[in-house]
This record gives C-alpha cells, sequence and structure tokens, in this order.
C-alpha cells in the first residue's frame, strides 16, 4: 500500500480534492472511485464532505463535440459584407479577396456586398497586412488590418 504522501501526491496530480486530515484509506478510495469512472465512461459523485464534494466527469469528449459542431453551424451562417482593402497600392490591383480555412473557401469581390459565411467575415476581419512607416532611421515595418469590413 502506498503512503499518504503519494496518494496526495497523485490525488493533486488527477485534479482531486481531498481534506488536510484526510486518512490513507479514504483518499485512496477517493483515486480508486476516479479511475473507476474514467474506465467506465460515465459520471461518478465521489463521496466526500460537504464541503469537497465534486463531480468527476469521465468523456467529457461528447458534450465538448456538441459545442464544437455548435459553433461550426453558427460559423457557416451567412451574413452579409463589404470588404474594402486598406493598402492602396494593393487596391489598384485587386478586384477580390481569397480566404479559406479547409471546410471553407471564398473569392470575396471588393467593394460590393456580399453574403458570406460568418466564419469567411471573421477571417477578413482579423486579416493583417505590412506596411512601411517612415521613421528617422529609415523605413520600419507596421502590422495594420488588412480590410476594411462593413456589415449589413
Amino acid at each position: 500500500m502506498k503512503d499518504i504522501e503519494d496518494l496526495k501526491n497523485e490525488a493533486e496530480a488527477l485534479g482531486i480534492t481531498y481534506s488536510a486530515n484526510i486518512g490513507a484509506a479514504k483518499l485512496q478510495a477517493k483515486i480508486d472511485a476516479f479511475y473507476d469512472a474514467d474506465s467506465a465512461g460515465h459520471k461518478v459523485e465521489v463521496e466526500a464532505t460537504p464541503a469537497e464534494k465534486k463531480e468527476i466527469r469521465a468523456n467529457d469528449e461528447k458534450s465538448a463535440m456538441a459545442i464544437i459542431k455548435e459553433q461550426e453551424r453558427a460559423n457557416l451562417e451567412s451574413i452579409v459584407i463589404k470588404l474594402t482593402m486598406v493598402d492602396r497600392r494593393e487596391a489598384s490591383t485587386a478586384t477580390d479577396a481569397y480566404f479559406g480555412n479547409g471546410d471553407v473557401a471564398m473569392n470575396i469581390p471588393l467593394d460590393t456586398w456580399v453574403e458570406v459565411p460568418r466564419i469567411i467575415a471573421m477571417m477578413a476581419d482579423e486579416a493583417r497586412a505590412i506596411t512601411h512607416m517612415e521613421s528617422d532611421s529609415g523605413s520600419v515595418p507596421k502590422s495594420v488590418k488588412k480590410f476594411v469590413v462593413e456589415y449589413k
């Protein structure tokens, strides 16, 4: 049987809370319950005093996957935007902008209202460009927003 210090270290590593004056047998029972819950794949409530009552959830992937799917659906909802390029040198020759994230890819025409997925609008809003600013020591690169995104 492990000594109390080893059990406390293991419990802390697993994220199990316990009383400072807990006995080795009770702490071992909490650790065993944690591993049983992890292998069984269901929710287990560990016996504890009311001050340290804690629920342990195994396989929270299902709820995490549901959240991810919900966010993906929200990102694919349509939104109407108008893109205007900030960099005038590039804007004189560019007629559209390409955005892609693996799931969705689009060429968006500049300076016209277009219906696009929300994720593409967020990507356009976060796009950056490097411009050069004049200073005493010469030209200094600076990161600025590449597009002005107007929402309808």
